[in-house]
């Protein structure tokens, strides 16, 4: 499952040391995920760790090694992405919609507030929280095959 996590997902999870971010961090570390982000995500997010909390810069980078970086979208799914988005959402959902994301994960309700649950193109809005019971779920129903011949 392809995961791509927006500014508030990357900030929230260099924040809180025992969160739900962290834990899609670990289980994207452990190979249960891919986690990715646009460079607007994530150089957006370092900005607020920067602004709002510097002394977590060195958890920050260390999320940022288990996120790989996607490529923004074209200029024009930028602007065919939801209509009712703010100029700051459309980008994060287009790159989301553009590497495949099967989740996009924000906690941001004020952009995407009135897509949280809805799919657009192939990405559903989900929140952290959201997005790891998703996960654990899918985790839960794989079955491991029969050892021996």
């Amino acid at each position: 499952m392809r995961l791509s996590l927006d500014a508030n997902a990357l900030f929230s999870a260099a924040l809180s040391i025992g969160g739900v971010g962290q834990a899609l961090v670990a289980l994207g570390r452990k190979g249960a995920c891919t986690l990715v982000a646009s460079p607007y995500a994530a150089a957006e997010a370092e900005r607020n760790v920067r602004t709002k909390a510097p002394e977590l810069l060195g958890r920050f980078a260390v999320v940022m090694t288990n996120v790989a970086r996607v490529p923004e979208a074209s200029v024009g799914l930028v602007a065919d992405v939801g209509a009712e988005l703010s100029a700051e959402g459309r980008p994060i959902l287009a790159a989301a919609i553009a590497c495949g994301a099967d989740l996009l994960v924000t906690g941001d309700r004020r952009h995407f507030g009135t897509l949280f649950g809805a799919a657009v193109g192939c990405a559903a809005i989900a929140s952290p929280r959201e997005a790891l019971g998703v996960l654990l779920e899918t985790i839960g129903s794989w079955r491991r095959p029969p050892c021996g011949g």
